[in-house]
């Protein structure tokens, strides 16, 4: 007798069977997002590490970074908040991304900030001057909104509730000042000044982007979507990421200061252990 091990399948998901030229398909965009978005910006995607360092290392290291964003003066470092949110972002990508290399069924909610977030992102492009926008940009759009239609996860039907309350309500909390940084954000980008650097290249724009993505990843984290505890700790960093930023940096564009700063920072904490805590009610009520 042979054992046969099947895999459970989720509650209220089609049993259908993902294989043949689907499975291919789905790992060879995920493959190819992974590296259009890692590798393409890795510079920006090791800003978090690099932030700290001082000015005359990232004026060196950064500076074919302003030629691709068509700063056309200026050193980077007075960039560093608008190069955190970005890169912020894009981790927020590629932490979905890797993690449907493995059981991508149970990874719903890793699957939505790549394919949410790369389409909410969208949303400012109609305020701004979308010609700016690096052409390979829109080739990702593409290839991530097809990633979730192949999905074994069945990324487009699935419902994300029942919410969990606590973390619900918390995210409408932490929306209020978001949206403000939004609106404020993305209204300089729309109405900018062709002699502001930040606004040659798109850099209040970053920031919006920023804060949907944010918003984003907070609900994926309070739904109740496989693989909602992923986003939990993305959203976690997030949070906290540029937190740090503000409180280490408050004189910097876009900054919003210390207070704002500690607040972001404490959000992240109360974030992880109330999802934390989440979880281990849902682990000890199965066993």
């Amino acid at each position: 007798m042979t054992e046969q091990t099947t895999k459970p399948i989720l509650e209220g998901e089609a049993i259908q069977t993902w294989g043949g030229w689907r499975r291919t398909v789905f790992y060879s965009i995920v493959t190819l997002l992974l590296a259009g978005v890692g590798i393409t910006f890795w510079k920006v995607n090791l800003f978090p590490i690099l932030t700290w360092l001082p000015d005359d290392f990232l004026n060196s290291f950064y500076a074919a970074q302003l030629d691709f964003d068509h700063i056309t003066s200026g050193e980077f470092a007075p960039h560093k908040i608008h190069y955190l949110a970005i890169a912020a972002t894009h981790w927020s990508f590629m932490i979905g991304l890797i993690l449907q290399f493995k059981d991508p069924r149970l990874k719903v909610a890793p699957m939505w900030q790549v394919t949410g977030g790369i389409g909410i992102v969208t949303l400012t492009y109609p305020f701004i001057d979308a010609s700016r926008v690096p052409p390979p940009i829109f080739a990702i759009i593409g290839l991530a909104l097809v990633a979730g239609l192949v999905h074994p996860g069945n990324v487009f039907k699935r419902r994300p509730g029942p919410w969990n309350p606590t973390m619900a309500v918390l995210t409408i909390v932490a929306a209020v000042p978001t949206v403000v940084l939004i609106v404020n954000e993305v209204g300089l980008q729309a109405s900018g000044v062709e002699a502001d650097t930040h606004w040659q290249g798109l850099h209040y724009n970053f920031m919006g982007e920023y804060g949907l993505v944010l918003l984003l990843v907070l609900a994926l984290g309070a739904s109740s979507l496989p693989g909602w505890r992923y986003s939990v700790w993305t959203g976690a960093f997030l949070a906290a990421l540029m937190g740090m930023g503000f409180i280490a940096l408050p004189d910097m564009t876009s900054s919003r200061g210390v207070p704002w700063g500690m607040a972001m920072v404490a959000f992240s904490v109360v974030w992880l252990l109330l999802g934390e805590r989440r979880h281990r009610s849902i682990v000890g009520a199965e066993r």
